[in-house]
């Protein structure tokens, strides 16, 4: 799901609930390149729901999140997302 304009944000977070809703097992896979405020809240948006749907254990939550080592802010942004959440996130180093 790529996020591409702000006005998107609610068919997105739409989605990620219906998803969430019917699955026994979510994976969530973020590699990203660029990220900004607006996509951010997004994001926060998308962990506070995985965040809501890990106090049960109807749900099994694995999220990935793939980064470019040389990119500090992308790194740091999953690493407090990563909080958010209150979950183990696996980080992968995809190099340039």
């Amino acid at each position: 799901m790529a996020i591409s304009s702000w006005d998107n944000r609610g068919k997105i977070i739409s989605d990620v609930k219906d998803y969430i809703e019917n699955k026994d097992q979510i994976s969530v896979e973020f590699n990203l390149i660029y990220v900004d405020s607006m996509s951010r809240k997004v994001f926060f948006e998308i962990f506070n729901l995985l965040k809501s749907e890990n106090k049960g254990d109807s749900h099994q939550i694995s999220v990935i999140w793939k980064y470019d080592p040389e990119d500090e802010t992308i790194f740091e942004l999953g690493k407090v997302l990563q909080e958010v959440v209150h979950q183990k996130v696996s980080f992968v180093e995809i190099p340039d």
